[in-house]
């Protein structure tokens, strides 16, 4: 876990989100510390503009990093653990003020069979999404198709408003084609045409409901289902040097097995609502690291697990004012118990080792059970 960065190769003291024991700002597993995630499940990306040249244009680097985790919920609605949640933090790593700092997120949908995709947007709730252009999802040389009544998936803005959906397609075209310079890649995160043209409808294409008698949509302007490249862009911001920048935004999932093409992307809404209303109740527009159970930090102060990550044995340490029965459980992801342990006096100063050989690798939590306490904590097996 790359919680420290190495400062003599120019990279930044702190990066991955950790858990620090000490406040001493230094990743030390072996005495507690360990990786803040979101979620119930999480994989840490770390990106950046500065140490390797642009494959696909001659950019000229911004010196921006980007710490992108995407992370996942285990929970009773199928909803939600069909969501994949992304949270970017955006370090501007330069000595230059960006004032219109735009961040797009791009998507090659390929709902199954790739030549047969649809794009569309939803201006109001803020999402774009692609969908199958016919209702039976043929089966590709390297792809399983979907066949009748195939899904769609959108993404959506958490935190911060859409300002534009555009699309375009492979190959070369004047006005819809693949970005082949930095002014039409520019263009299309500012809502125009690739030759910079104004879009008849505005900065969200393809905006009006398949379901819908809207004129602005694919099937309606008689397009061809085809290979889609989409991009929706986040509202402008200023970026000052040194300054760092959160988004979240949610790929969302959508599919009744007895509903058309068109009706599974209209049913996008109420998934993307779902979706919007735990992203709420969850606090998770704090941008800080919420997970799946939260620690109590005045409890969590009486007791103390390392290493953390651990190998073959765990050490619990307790700090408690006076002897206390302790009943120790320790829960897998899915919430399966898989090893329990009870010490009827636990003196102030006490650890209890567990035997954790065994333990596949992963996230466990170890929850910790007293006459007047009850909490978890994170922990994981290497």
């Amino acid at each position: 876990w790359p919680g420290n960065g190495n400062e003599s190769n120019g990279e930044a003291a702190l990066l991955a989100p950790f858990h620090d024991m000490n406040s001493n700002g230094l990743y030390e597993p072996a005495i507690g510390d360990y990786p803040l995630i979101k979620g119930t499940q999480a994989i840490l990306v770390i990106l950046n503009d500065q140490r390797s040249a642009s494959t696909h244009f001659v950019l000229e680097p911004m010196n921006l990093e980007l710490h992108v985790m995407f992370y996942g919920f285990e929970d009773m609605n199928e909803t939600i653990s069909n969501t994949l949640f992304a949270n970017v933090d955006v370090f501007n790593r330069s000595a230059n003020d960006y004032d219109d700092f735009r961040l797009g997120v791009w998507n090659d949908w390929d709902i199954g069979y790739s030549l047969d995709d649809f794009v569309g947007s939803d201006s109001t709730s803020g999402f774009f999404y692609g969908y199958s252009g016919d209702n039976f999802d043929e089966q590709a040389s390297s792809t399983n198709g979907y066949a009748e009544n195939p899904p769609a998936q959108a993404c959506v803005f958490l935190n911060n408003p859409m300002e534009v959906h555009t699309y375009y397609v492979t190959g070369f075209n004047a006005v819809v084609g693949e970005p082949q310079t930095n002014i039409g890649t520019f263009n299309y995160m500012h809502g125009k045409y690739l030759d910079g043209a104004d879009r008849p409808g505005g900065n969200y294409m393809y905006s009006d409901s398949p379901c819908g008698p809207g004129p602005d949509t694919e099937v309606a302007l008689g397009n061809l289902p085809n290979d889609r490249r989409a991009l929706g862009v986040a509202s402008p911001i200023s970026l000052s040097a040194g300054a760092n920048s959160c988004y979240e935004y949610a790929y969302v999932y959508k599919r009744d097995t007895l509903l058309s093409n068109f009706e599974n992307a209209c049913g996008l809404l109420d998934e993307v609502n779902i979706v919007k209303a735990f992203y709420s109740d969850m606090n998770l527009n704090s941008c800080g690291f919420i997970s799946a159970i939260e620690e109590d930090a005045a409890l969590i102060s009486k007791v103390s697990i390392y290493p953390n990550p651990a190998g073959n044995e765990l050490n619990i340490a307790f700090s408690n004012e006076t002897p206390v029965k302790v009943e120790i459980q320790v829960f897998d992801v899915q919430g399966a118990l898989v090893q329990s342990v009870i010490r009827n006096q636990m003196k102030s100063g006490g650890i209890c080792k567990l035997n954790v050989a065994n333990l596949n690798a992963g996230i466990y939590f170890i929850q910790v059970k007293t006459d007047s306490d009850n909490f978890s904590l994170k922990w994981i097996k290497e």
